[in-house]
């Protein structure tokens, strides 16, 4: 039988202040799954805030060396 809750699951209004939590919690070492459980979201979306947080900035090409020619 399938429930009406696997058809339709309605997305979680994020706030600010979940994310904070998410946040803490995670520093204190607590799993992506407790987290999730106690802010009220997917563990997914949990893993996809902080991964976004811990992102570096944007990522430098390397320069291409040119060894002086002497001719």
């Amino acid at each position: 039988m399938i429930t009406l809750d696997a058809i339709y699951w309605p997305r979680a209004k994020v706030t600010n202040k979940m994310h904070a939590k998410a946040r803490e919690m995670r520093d204190q070492g607590h799993t992506f799954r407790e987290i999730a459980d106690a802010v009220g979201v997917e563990k997914c979306a949990v893993s996809r805030w902080l991964r976004k947080d811990d992102a570096p900035g944007p990522r430098m090409q390397p320069v291409a060396r040119r060894e002086a020619q002497q001719t």
